[in-house]
């Protein structure tokens, strides 16, 4: 069927150019449906439990996320006018969840003045028209509302509340941006931060790869020409490796799906997949060139003609499987329950199946009408210094000395184990930014003031309408809350029964405010009314009062923090019989860490499994199975060894970095073993045969693995964004473990198992 294709292409070329075209404008239309999204949502693993206790708590109480603004710096009433306009702008800006603005300026929150006797709510809004300063008497009104106000140091906090998906935070936050300059009072500072602004700093981030997408294609070209020093060695892999990415964008936006700022990482792995076939291609057709024209003569048109087809009929095969296998690779992380990870795999998996087709069809018909190469010496051979590498490896693979390789790989694996042991699974959305980013100095400077810029959620079902007031179900708010302020991670809390009871205090005028319980829940359903209307503009109980919120205000969103914390939650709920669930940024981070965990263990075992099964069928043999899938674990072992002895957290985007070495591996493995496989047929020893696969499609291996991986160290030096300094290591420690899987692990393997590998076909 290749070698007909071959045939088609060599005779009509300008045919196959026109219909290739053709398709690709039909999906190239596609690209008018492409959007990018900042679904942080889509990131949190669907069937998790602690997912579905967040979106619980965000449907019922209308907020999704918050920022904490610091205004800090200049006199006192320089501070508070510039937090009073503050909030009075907040209050006015779409996307601020009405009612959710805590701090001076905002009647969210309210404070108890005396009167003649009398003790009347005033709300902070009303404070701010007044123009009086902050004073004791004005903090002792505050009550436990006091820590969201002020911090220690004097600094004064507002808080908002978001009620927008993620994507359209950028939006909200320019907004935010423009106008705070003119809010700021003679040496006042308003600065924010929270999980909507790393978010939103997130995605400007992420965006950058178009920019240091085009350089890293400049270092490819220059590797590839310095490795096979040749025009087409420049060309013909980054164009196409580029209309791949842009044909898999146009079926992307075909089906709908938005990027997001993990699927923006797709273009890595197709450029490595599409250069990869590319290379291989070429190189093989150099090598039927040779094969066919003396050197330094022009091939004839004939001899051009007879090594299309025959790289086309010789190629074809190993790159289908090889695609096929790296694709199944792929969308077989529509199977787990990420959808960010479901987008990365669509998206990439599109993207290979389209460099697959361009390179069985266009790139041939191109190479028919182009002119035909005059045979130099040592055509389509790698220069000296990279024959001479590739001799070494495949004679240390085949001739050393055999125990003590074995030792050497038990100790290597042995190694690669503890580091996977230390990996430290994480999703603290600061964790992408370098300190120097002002969002990150934020979190530091509020962190320092004694206030914690995150918010931990605690939501309680007190099982019918219009309980909540109940005096125990009041008890286990209060419980539940007392032991979250005696963490030392929490640096504020606010809830209904601590409100409740400070009023009661004040309404009684109780020397012992611990004592001042109310013991109704008229009671305190007429002590709330006083303050808030009966309504949930406070966002601590909601519509039909049965479900009571504690927000407590946290220093940090690390992962082993949301767990103690939850442990606290729901530990009270356990001993009190009532269905507690938890929420907020904190735990969306906890929620995502466990769902990295989780995911990368069933992506590894899935795709090693694919691995093994193209080895099997491929050639038919469950040794050969065994042969592909050692390689393909050591290499995903080297990946995510190197996070946890370097001390990167685990998450979501080196998760889908890391395991891009499987596709990438596989492809290396399926050319090398099919290279071998020749050798073998052609009568050669199996250490020639296996030296005869290294000098072919080892060669191309290694010129665009080190090309990829020299490409992608240019985003070391983008700024600010620790996520492209992984990609910067870690895209090389990929490309150097499928190298080492392919190159020396699977040959040595193969000796040891025999020829009978082979021959068998």
């Amino acid at each position: 069927m290749y070698r007909m294709l071959g045939h088609v292409i060599v005779g009509h070329p300008w045919k196959v150019i026109a219909a290739v075209i053709f398709a690709c404008i039909l999906v190239l239309a596609g690209l008018r449906q492409s959007s990018f999204v900042s679904d942080y949502d889509a990131t949190l693993p669907d069937h998790s439990e602690l997912t579905q206790e967040i979106r619980a708590i965000q449907s019922r109480f209308e907020s999704r996320s918050t920022l904490a603004f610091l205004i800090s710096g200049g006199e006192d009433s320089a501070r508070l006018q510039s937090a009073c306009a503050l909030s009075a702008r907040l209050e006015q800006t779409p996307g601020i969840a009405p009612g959710r603005i805590y701090g001076f300026g905002s009647d969210t929150l309210k404070y108890l003045v005396e009167e003649e006797g009398n003790l009347r709510a005033t709300g902070l809004r009303e404070f701010c028209a007044s123009g009086e300063a902050i004073t004791e008497t004005v903090l002792a009104g505050l009550g436990p509302q006091r820590s969201l106000t002020l911090a220690p140091n004097g600094n004064l906090i507002v808080y908002a509340d978001l009620n927008v998906i993620s994507g359209e935070f950028d939006g909200i936050l320019m907004g935010i941006d423009a106008f705070l300059p003119s809010l700021s009072g003679p040496g006042v500072s308003i600065a924010y931060t929270g999980q909507p602004a790393f978010i939103a700093q997130n995605d400007r981030f992420s965006k950058r790869i178009a920019i240091f997408f085009p350089i890293i294609m400049i270092v490819v070209l220059l590797l590839h020409w310095e490795a096979l020093r040749s025009v087409q060695a420049v060309v013909v892999p980054i164009f196409t490796g580029l209309i791949a990415t842009a044909l898999g964008l146009g079926v992307y936006g075909w089906l709908r799906m938005p990027l997001d700022t993990y699927a923006v990482l797709a273009p890595i792995l197709i450029l490595a997949v599409g250069a990869g076939h590319s290379v291989q291609l070429l190189k093989r057709y150099m090598e039927e060139i040779r094969e066919r024209a003396e050197p330094g003569t022009r091939a004839t048109k004939d001899q051009n003609s007879e090594a299309i087809v025959a790289t086309v009929a010789s190629v074809g095969p190993v790159l289908t499987l090889a695609v096929s296998g790296a694709a199944a690779c792929l969308f077989a992380l529509l199977l787990l329950d990420v959808m960010a990870l479901a987008r990365f795999g669509v998206l990439a998996g599109a993207g290979i199946c389209a460099a697959l087709v361009l390179e069985l069809t266009l790139v041939p018909a191109i190479r028919v009408l182009l002119p035909r190469p005059v045979v130099r010496a040592g055509y389509g051979e790698l220069t000296s210094f990279w024959q001479s590498t590739l001799r070494r490896i495949a004679s240390i693979a085949t001739r050393g000395p055999r125990a003590l390789i074995v030792l050497g790989l038990i100790a290597f694996t042995g190694a690669l184990i503890a580091g996977v042991f230390l990996v430290k699974p994480s999703h603290s959305i600061s964790v992408y930014t370098a300190p120097d980013v002002p969002v990150q100095k934020t979190v530091n400077e509020l962190v320092k003031s004694g206030v914690g810029p995150y918010v931990f959620d605690v939501m309680i079902d007190t099982g019918a309408a219009d309980a909540a007031f109940e005096p125990d179900k009041l008890d286990a708010l209060r419980e539940v809350e007392a032991r979250l302020s005696r963490d030392p991670a929490v640096a504020g809390t606010l809830s209904t029964a601590l409100i409740i009871d400070f009023l009661q205090c004040r309404f009684v005028g109780s020397s012992d405010c611990s004592t001042a319980h109310v013991g109704s829940a008229e009671e305190a359903s007429q002590i709330w009314t006083v303050l808030f209307g009966g309504g949930r503009e406070s966002g601590l109980v909601d519509d039909t009062h049965r479900f009571l919120r504690v927000r407590a205000f946290v220093k940090t969103d690390e992962t082993n923090v949301a767990e103690r914390l939850i442990g606290i939650a729901k530990s009270v709920g356990a001993d009190r019989a009532l269905a507690i669930t938890t929420g907020g940024s904190a735990v969306a981070a906890k929620a995502l860490a466990d769902g990295i965990v989780r995911v990368s263990i069933e992506k590894a075992f899935l795709l090693v499994g694919i691995v093994a099964l193209i080895g099997g069928i491929a050639f038919r043999s469950f040794r050969m199975a065994l042969a592909f899938a050692l390689p393909s674990i050591v290499t995903v072992l080297a990946n995510f060894s190197y996070l946890g002895w370097s001390g990167t957290s685990l998450n979501v985007a080196t998760a889908a970095v890391a395991t891009i070495a499987v596709g990438v591996g596989l492809d290396y493995l399926v050319y090398i073993a099919f290279r071998i496989r020749d050798g073998i047929k052609r009568g050669l020893p199996m250490p020639e045969a296996i030296a005869y696969g290294h000098a072919s499609a080892g060669g191309a291996a290694v010129c665009v693995a080190t090309a990829v991986a020299a490409g992608y160290v240019v985003l070391i030096f983008s700024p600010g964004y620790l996520l492209h300094h992984w990609i910067a290591v870690l895209v090389p420690m990929t490309m150097l473990s499928s190298l080492l899987g392919a190159l020396f692990i699977f040959p040595f393997l193969v000796r040891l198992m025999g020829r009978s590998l082979f021959v068998r076909q």
